[in-house]
């Protein structure tokens, strides 16, 4: 069960990264950590800025992660 007071995990992610195996894997653990292990969750892409992501549980109806993807020329 989660905490109604759990802020959701900032993260970084790079843009080779993102959407991959190891991105999905990632995602999955930090779920579980945090409550949501068997708990359906969607990826929500934001409209503005389009680099930001919400990994969100359908269950809960809460925000898991909230996610920026950093593009090549702005990890340097």
């Amino acid at each position: 069960m989660t905490s109604g007071s759990e802020e959701p995990e900032h993260l970084l992610v790079a843009q080779d990264v993102f959407a991959g195996e190891r991105f999905w894997a990632a995602l999955d653990r930090l779920a579980g950590r945090r409550g949501h292990d068997e708990h359906p969750r969607i990826l929500v892409g934001l409209v503005d800025p389009t680099n930001r992501y919400e990994l969100r549980c359908v269950q809960c109806e809460r925000p898991i992660a909230t996610m920026e993807v950093r593009r090549d020329a702005e990890a340097g």
